[in-house]
């Protein structure tokens, strides 16, 4: 990726207006356009590995720059992260998928469940309640932790609803959210092999959301 995608980022946070926005648009469209052929490559490479990844567009799953501030503290216009989620509708589902994260210091991919629905929640706890051992299969991988070290996702303080706390998975059955996370310092991220960097990843989370996806019946 062009240092140019970093460095208006990194400009972007320190003159987080509408007026220096307005200024450097042209950078700014150069910048997104770089992330576009990025996430088109990381696409193109998912399908060889993941076949429900078909006839995705990174215009399909490339998040707006633009932030909706109507209920937030922070009233500053703009994201300062390109990021994008590429699953088998696009950005615009709750299934188990493939995210890229491209910020200055804090970029990362990662995969999974994000604070799904209720309903799929639901779907995934049964799951694990039933039989657990793929799950733990996956996450308990030499090839995962190397990559991801360990599931993450922000947790109940207690048994979900309907669940026993004597259950003896109640640490995943705790779980709001399913994910696994890598980082990658600025100087990956400029690297010329910073895609087969991602898609090493990537496919080492493919267990893990085919399992999210099976439960939730997608």
């Amino acid at each position: 990726m062009h240092k140019q995608v970093l460095d208006f980022l990194k400009n972007l946070s320190k003159n987080n207006n509408r007026d220096w926005f307005k200024k450097n648009e042209i950078i700014y469209r150069s910048s997104l356009n770089e992330f576009y052929e990025f996430v088109e490559d990381l696409i193109l490479g998912i399908q060889t590995f993941d076949p429900s990844i078909r006839n995705r567009s990174a215009k399909e799953c490339v998040f707006r720059i633009y932030k909706d501030v109507r209920f937030s503290k922070d009233k500053s216009p703009y994201k300062t992260n390109f990021g994008a989620w590429i699953g088998t509708a696009g950005k615009k589902e709750a299934s188990a998928g493939y995210y890229i994260h491209v910020a200055p210091g804090e970029s990362m991919v990662a995969g999974g469940l994000y604070l799904p629905p209720s309903p799929a929640l639901l779907s995934v706890r049964n799951a694990i309640a039933s039989d657990s051992k793929e799950l733990r299969s996956i996450i308990g991988a030499k090839s995962f932790k190397n990559q991801f070290k360990e599931l993450e996702g922000e947790r109940l303080n207690s048994a979900p609803k309907g669940f026993s706390k004597d259950h003896p998975d109640i640490d995943l059955l705790r779980l709001k959210s399913f994910i696994a996370i890598r980082k990658f310092s600025d100087k990956e991220v400029l690297d010329d092999h910073f895609v087969k960097l991602c898609l090493k990843s990537f496919e080492q989370m493919l267990p893990l959301n085919r399992f999210l996806n099976k439960a939730i019946k997608l």
